[in-house]
């Protein structure tokens, strides 16, 4: 985990950062990176770190959709705002592309503000559509939503460019602390949750296996029902391959044991 703290966010700011993330890891860069789509920071990504993978974060992604849809929709809004999670959630390139497809024909205004601003994300589906992103590891991170928070923090605390450095650490860490205790234990958290679900894989295994997490809900422990829940994330983002039975006895004419199914699925 690396902080700093810059005087500005330009391009040659967060290329001194990346610059001494690498150094203090021994030249390794990170293999996922999640931006908030600031092109200062993109530019930065892609000059000193080209091989790492650049994901957008969800909750800035459904900001700025708002402010640059919101108004050209009006009245269809909510429901191209559904339309488009739903098409955010498709499981393959394929798939999205239909959804995708079906959206820009529905709400398209002929190559007005909504038809470009959809093209440019459209550019972008690499770093935002869940049939790229889900094949990434981000330990079930999707917002940068904790970064936010902690430059909020240093917003209410009224800190500014003469307060101490220990300061400013000691304050929002204390603060912070603060503010994840009071969370833990209010049903506005548990709210924020589940609607944060609905934007990721884990809602899409809701959504597939409802009824088969309802019915372990009745006979399972918490702790089981929890470990199985994660195995079901976990396969939506395994790439499967149907084999046929003669093109396996082909390969293996020898092999024996090669069971006589019609397929298998194999997991990468």
């Amino acid at each position: 985990m690396a902080c700093a703290l810059t005087a500005g966010e330009t391009t040659v700011d967060y290329e001194w950062v990346l610059r001494r993330l690498l150094v203090a890891t021994g030249n390794i860069a990170p293999n996922v990176i999640m931006i908030d789509k600031d092109p200062a920071m993109e530019a930065a990504c892609m000059s000193i770190i080209p091989q790492t993978r650049i994901i957008n974060c969800m909750w800035h992604a459904a900001k700025n959709r708002y402010l640059r849809l919101h108004s050209p929709l009006q009245d269809i809004w909510e429901e191209f705002e559904e339309n488009f999670i739903s098409t955010c959630r498709s499981l393959t390139p394929s798939e999205f592309d239909q959804r995708w497809s079906t959206l820009c024909t529905q709400f398209g205004d002929d190559g007005g503000k909504v038809s470009q601003y959809l093209q440019r994300l459209y550019n972008d589906r690499f770093q935002w559509g869940w049939p790229w992103v889900r094949t990434q590891f981000t330990a079930g991170i999707q917002s940068t939503q904790r970064v936010e928070k902690t430059h909020h923090l240093v917003k209410i605390l009224s800190l500014n460019n003469n307060t101490p450095l220990k300061s400013v650490v000691d304050s929002t860490l204390e603060r912070s602390g603060e503010e994840s205790f009071r969370a833990r234990y209010t049903k506005d958290a548990e709210g924020k949750k589940a609607r944060n679900e609905q934007m990721t894989g884990a809602g899409v295994t809701y959504l597939m296996f409802e009824d088969i997490l309802a019915l372990c809900k009745k006979i399972l422990s918490r702790y089981a029902r929890m470990r199985m829940k994660k195995e079901m994330d976990w396969s939506l983002g395994f790439q499967c391959e149907a084999l046929d039975i003669t093109v396996v006895m082909q390969r293996h004419p020898a092999d024996t044991t090669v069971s006589t199914v019609n397929f298998r699925l194999i997991a990468r």
